[in-house]
């Protein structure tokens, strides 16, 4: 019984982790303008636990709050990211983009700085396997910048 207690509440820690701070950039090169930052950073002393998110791209500048609950969940996409870097596949000319978007993800985790690349991110990538968890994390900060994921593709 305490082995099973134990293993339950590493589990628990393990899924509730968050990270420090996000950065996500994406532009797209055949499209002026096109570059999205967004950054957010949790709040100090604060007990609702919100996370204070700036948002900067061609037309304007500005800050929002969301929960400490959607800031855990992107966390958790990010941390289940499996390969660092993603670039083109061999057939990913054909399938999803021409020029398309460059996308990154920094995730900063006790003063370690870890970053995921996506060239030509698009909505197959939910599916893939080794794709689908940057594609989630991408999702959801879009959802929560009241942004769609469509204006990446």
């Amino acid at each position: 019984y305490i082995y099973l207690i134990t293993l339950i509440s590493f589990g628990n820690l393990f899924y509730s982790q968050k990270l420090d701070s996000i950065e996500f950039t994406s532009s797209n090169s055949i499209i002026i303008g096109s570059k999205i930052n967004v950054k957010f950073q949790p709040l100090k002393n604060n007990k609702k636990g919100k996370v204070k998110v700036m948002v900067k791209n061609k037309e304007n500048y500005f800050t929002r709050r969301i929960s400490g609950n959607d800031y855990r969940n992107i966390s958790q996409y990010i941390l289940n990211i499996k390969e660092p870097i993603y670039i083109l596949g061999q057939d990913s000319i054909r399938t999803t983009c021409l020029d398309g978007s460059f996308t990154t993800i920094t995730a900063f985790k006790d003063n370690i700085k870890k970053q995921y690349h996506m060239d030509c991110i698009s909505y197959k990538d939910k599916d893939n396997n080794e794709k689908k968890d940057f594609w989630n994390a991408a999702r959801l900060i879009m959802e929560k910048m009241k942004m769609k994921i469509e204006n990446l593709y």
